[in-house]
């Protein structure tokens, strides 16, 4: 009697715990299901015409051969490009810029509250993850998804708090590859600002002019010697 009532136990716990979890583990097939599932954040009229209305916004975007391309993925359970951050008071805005002649890649999010540590500033965990993530754009825009690659070191310096419910520029760059290793710069600036764009000689000037400095980084990506060799052999 003793071990049927343990049993039943188990079983009963078993099953409360398969309805907390199950719906993190989802099959792919239901990936495609619901459409209100699928509908990304909204934001309001005046979001969206206020960060088209910044002149570092229009600057680029006037840049010759820029390519303008969406930021948020279709699918709902992507980190940082999908559902769960893109909200009011979350990222509320964001739009991603390429050039293929500087090898660069530009992104505007505007943060919201809701993305802090302290107080009105926002979480360096998740500057890093922005980073680390715009970083993986630019790697796979450089490669043309010709390979994969992974992350292998990531090291931020942060100069100065980022404020948040304001417009960011997260702007990256290849400035190496040593066959399997890339390596990319980044930095993150207030894009609010009134600024004369020139010819300047810094990394990110023709885009976001002399813009203040919220943070740095850089990082080194990998590609897997697999991948490497799979692609070499298909096109020797």
């Amino acid at each position: 009697m003793e071990q049927i009532r343990n049993i039943s136990v188990l079983l009963f716990t078993t099953a409360a715990l398969f309805s907390v979890i199950n719906p993190l583990f989802k099959s792919r097939s239901d990936e495609h299901g619901p459409v209100e599932e699928l509908t990304h954040y909204n934001p309001p009229p005046e979001i969206k015409e206020r960060i088209k209305s910044l002149p570092i916004v229009k600057h680029v975007e006037n840049i010759e051969n820029i390519e303008i391309r969406p930021f948020v993925l279709p699918n709902p359970r992507q980190f940082i490009r999908g559902k769960m951050l893109h909200k009011e008071e979350g990222i509320e805005i964001a739009q991603s810029q390429y050039s293929k002649m500087d090898q660069t890649v530009v992104v505007f999010l505007q943060l919201g509250h809701s993305l802090t540590g302290h107080p009105g500033i926002i979480h360096g965990g998740l500057i890093s993850a922005l980073f680390d993530d715009i970083m993986g754009e630019m790697f796979y825009s450089h490669t043309e998804r010709k390979y994969f690659g992974f992350t292998a070191s990531l090291k931020i310096d942060y100069r100065k708090p980022m404020e948040s419910g304001q417009v960011i520029a997260f702007c990256v760059k290849i400035t190496e590859q040593k066959e399997r290793k890339i390596y990319i710069k980044g930095a993150a600036f207030n894009a609010e600002e009134n600024l004369v764009f020139g010819d300047g000689t810094g990394m990110f000037e023709k885009f976001v002019g002399k813009a203040t400095l919220y943070s740095e980084a850089e990082s080194l990506y990998i590609i897997p010697k697999d991948s490497w060799e799979k692609y070499k052999a298909l096109h020797q």
